[in-house]
């Protein structure tokens, strides 16, 4: 019930509305491998691009990895974050089997609970793609910013709520989520919120999700019992 949130959003130039990380020593995604001579580069320059195309794959994915990492490290030090990696990709105009990728895009959202956080967040996060591009010998396009408020749920609509699931002999936790939902739009505008979430064997927002319909309704007679009480319809 208790949730707040920030987006982090990277969003590259037009064509592509990602991340694009592209080889320091940059070969057209447009062009075919060929035996080209690059300036710097070992003379076989077969060898030289299937390096740099292999690196950009890798780079990506060693940036994944090494967020998951900070993830860990976070949640080990009490202080929770999320990430999520929406899209990861090639080009899906010139990728091919045995064709070397010129260029991957990702999308990237981090989350967490207050904004000190966040700004050590995306420090480490900035950190991390200077160290991937310095090691792998790629480069990181990151566009433009995109983020959102902090949305903290109001603790007197909390109380309120988990007063009305006590009243009602239903069984509540607190639960912090750094996916505040629309919510967010609310508690930024000065609005007092909250949320009640129903438990979901599978999680949510995929094919197997399952919620009982019992703990659906347990949540709407715990919704309807504090907008009694908050109309003055019963006391509490």
């Amino acid at each position: 019930m208790v949730t707040a949130a920030f987006r982090l959003g990277f969003h590259a130039a037009e064509p592509h509305a990602n991340p694009t990380i592209e080889p320091i020593e940059a070969l057209a995604s447009r062009e075919e491998p060929s035996s080209k001579v690059l300036s710097g580069t070992p003379n076989n320059s077969v060898e030289f691009v299937h390096q740099s195309g292999i690196q950009v794959v890798l780079a990506a994915s060693e940036f994944a990895v090494a967020l998951d990492e900070l993830w860990k490290r976070r949640d080990a030090e009490g202080r929770p974050m999320a990430f999520t990696i929406g899209r990861f990709h090639t080009n899906a105009d010139e990728h091919a089997l045995t064709k070397v990728a010129g260029e991957m895009s990702l999308s990237l959202d981090v989350r967490a609970y207050d904004k000190a956080h966040l700004a050590e967040l995306e420090a480490d996060v900035m950190s991390l793609a200077g160290q991937v591009a310095e090691r792998r010998g790629v480069e990181f396009d990151l566009g433009a910013r995109a983020s959102a408020d902090v949305a903290p749920s109001n603790p007197e609509v909390v109380g309120a709520l988990m007063r009305a699931a006590t009243q009602l002999a239903i069984p509540t936790m607190p639960l912090a989520s750094p996916a505040s939902h629309d919510t967010a739009t609310f508690a930024v505008a000065g609005v007092p919120t909250a949320m009640l979430f129903v438990r979901n064997r599978n999680g949510s927002h995929n094919p197997c999700e399952s919620m009982e319909i019992d703990d659906f309704l347990q949540a709407v007679a715990v919704l309807t019992c504090w907008l009694a009480a908050e109309t003055g319809a019963i006391r509490q």
